[in-house]
């Protein structure tokens, strides 16, 4: 179980890291990923986990880094796939802060 965490932490750190739209800030830790959605204001990363934590679709909170607002996910689910998690990289990639 917690090898399958530690494989989809860096299986997303990957995706993340190849995505235009973002930057991996830290090579996974155990199964956390941190990373940054260019572009976005502290407003932004805390409107996007939010809604989308209302809405049930992801539970992704906003952590401080280096003084930065970024992104952070904890994998702690042996259940949870990497096929879970890239769907989330587009939705924020594509996110206007309408919502």
């Amino acid at each position: 179980a917690m090898y399958h965490t530690l494989t989809t932490a860096r299986a997303f750190a990957d995706a993340v890291d190849a995505h235009p739209a973002f930057d991996l800030l830290l090579d996974p830790e155990l199964s956390i990923v941190l990373f940054r959605r260019r572009g976005w204001s502290v407003d932004d990363h805390h409107a996007w986990s939010r809604t989308r934590a209302k809405d049930g679709t992801a539970l992704v909170v906003p952590t401080k880094f280096k003084g930065e607002t970024v992104m952070r996910v904890c994998i702690v689910n042996p259940r949870t796939d990497i096929t879970d998690l890239t769907p989330l990289l587009d939705d924020m990639a594509t996110w206007g802060g309408s919502e």
